[in-house]
């Protein structure tokens, strides 16, 4: 729980069917002028490829918010070989609080079952 979660890797994490990251967080907005933003944490260094959320609107209740980074987004890619752990966070400002998150790498075979799930989904409700 919280903001933050850690991956560790193991030395085959990264072969040639490794996509890329979906973040998700639990967050709850308690007034205006709130902003979000996702971080990624490389060997102390941060980076931002997930995009501010920002909104100048109350939520009456808690938010998730889902989002997928491309491998080649953050860092480049020299960074890609030279540590076994990354550090996904959340950072908020206002009045807003990040109740959880979390994090899973992507890989082709994920997305291939996700695409046959979403066919076998749409020939159900045809038939």
């Amino acid at each position: 729980m919280g903001s933050e979660v850690s991956v560790d890797l193991t030395p085959q994490w990264r072969d040639n069917k490794w996509m890329g990251y979906a973040l998700c967080a639990v967050f709850e907005v308690y007034g205006s002028g709130w902003e979000l933003s996702g971080v990624l944490e490389v060997n102390g260094k941060e980076e931002y490829p997930a995009p501010l959320l920002s909104l100048d609107v109350q939520p009456v209740s808690d938010h998730i918010w889902l989002l997928y980074v491309s491998r080649g987004i953050s860092f480049g890619t020299e960074w890609q070989n030279s540590f076994s752990q990354i550090i996904f966070h959340f950072k908020s400002s206002g009045p807003c609080l990040v109740k959880s998150c979390g994090t899973r790498l992507v890989y082709e075979g994920d997305v291939e079952e996700l695409d046959e799930i979403a066919t076998q989904s749409s020939s159900d409700v045809v038939d």
